[in-house]
C-alpha cells in the first residue's frame, strides 16, 4: 500500500498567506472608509448646498416683503390723491360760499376726507426671519441681519404712526355727529369743515402723501444695502415680487358678498314658534276687545 506523503508546509509559506490575506482585510476597510467618507462627504455637500438655497431663498422672501411693503406706502399715496384734492377744495372755500350748498352735497365730501385705510403688512416673512436668526449668525452676517430688522422696524413703525393718524381723524368726525350742539356752524358738515382741530386735520393730508412716498425709499435704499450684503441684485428682488404680485385670471365669477348678507330663515324654527305665535294673537284680540 502506497503511503501519502504528508509532510507539513514550511513556516514560509503559512507566513506570507497570511499576510496575503491581512492585505485584503486591510485594503477591504480601507475601501470601505473611503467610501463611507465619500458618501458623508457628498451628503455634506448636498446638505450644505441645500442650506445655502434655502437662506437665499430666505432672504429674497425677506426682501421681497420689504419692497412689497414700500409699494403698498406708495399705493396709498397715490389713493390719497382725490381725498387730498377734496380736502383743499373743502379748506379753500369761504363759509358762507359753503353754507349755500345743501347738506347731502357737502357730506359725501366730508366723509370723503374723514373715512380713511388703515394699513397693514403680510408679516409670514418677518416670522420666517426672525425664526432665521441663529441661522445667519452662525454665518457671520450681522450687518444683514441688522439692516433688516431695521426695515421691519420702520415698516412697522410707519404704519402705527398712520394708523394712529386715521383713528384720530374717525374719533374727531365721530365726536362731531355725536355731539353736534358742542360745535359751531349750521348743519353737520359745516361743522366739521371749519372746526380748527378738524381743518389741520384734513390739511395733513397733503403732506401725509408725500411722507408715505419717503416713507417707501427710505425702505429701498435700506433694502439695495440687504441685496448687496447677501449678494442678491435687485433686479432678481424685483423679479420675484412681481411674480408673487401675479395673479391667475379665474374664469369663475369671484363670490358677491351681498348674497350673503340676507340668508332665509331657517323654516323649521319658524314652525316651531307657531303656538306662541297663535297664544299672543290670541291675547291681542282680548285686549282689543277691552273697552
Amino acid at each position: 500500500m502506497e503511503l501519502t506523503d504528508i509532510t507539513p508546509m514550511s513556516t514560509s509559506d503559512n507566513s506570507g498567506k497570511g499576510k496575503h490575506l491581512l492585505t485584503q482585510v486591510l485594503l477591504m476597510i480601507l475601501s470601505t472608509t473611503i467610501s463611507l467618507v465619500l458618501t458623508l462627504g457628498t451628503m455634506k455637500l448636498v446638505e450644505l448646498k441645500h442650506q445655502k438655497e434655502d437662506r437665499r431663498l430666505s432672504a429674497m422672501m425677506v426682501m421681497s416683503s420689504i419692497e412689497t411693503r414700500a409699494r403698498g406706502l406708495e399705493k396709498l399715496s397715490d389713493n390719497l390723491a382725490r381725498t387730498d384734492s377734496v380736502g383743499a377744495w373743502l379748506l379753500a372755500q369761504p363759509k358762507e360760499r359753503l353754507e349755500l350748498l345743501p347738506e347731502e352735497q357737502l357730506l359725501p365730501l366730508i366723509q370723503e376726507v374723514t373715512t380713511l385705510r388703515l394699513t397693514s403688512h403680510d408679516e409670514s416673512a418677518e416670522k420666517i426671519f426672525s425664526s432665521s436668526l441663529d441661522t445667519w449668525k452662525n454665518m457671520g452676517n450681522f450687518q444683514f441681519i441688522d439692516n433688516v430688522g431695521a426695515c421691519f422696524s420702520a415698516v412697522n413703525s410707519a404704519e402705527q404712526y398712520w394708523n394712529s393718524w386715521v383713528k384720530e381723524v374717525d374719533e374727531a368726525s365721530k365726536d362731531i355727529f355725536s355731539h353736534p350742539e358742542q360745535y359751531e356752524g349750521g348743519n353737520i358738515a359745516i361743522k366739521h369743515i371749519f372746526n380748527e382741530e378738524m381743518r389741520y386735520k384734513i390739511a395733513r393730508l397733503h403732506n401725509f402723501r408725500g411722507w408715505l412716498k419717503y416713507a417707501a425709499e427710505v425702505l429701498r435704499h435700506t433694502n439695495r444695502e440687504n441685496m448687496a450684503y447677501i449678494g442678491i441684485s435687485e433686479q432678481e428682488v424685483m423679479e420675484f415680487t412681481d411674480k408673487c404680485e401675479e395673479k391667475i385670471e379665474l374664469t369663475e365669477q369671484e363670490p358677491n358678498a351681498m348674497d350673503y348678507y340676507t340668508p332665509e330663515l331657517d323654516s323649521a324654527s319658524l314652525t316651531s314658534f307657531a303656538p306662541l305665535t297663535a297664544c299672543l294673537d290670541s291675547l291681542m284680540k282680548v285686549q282689543t276687545k277691552k273697552p
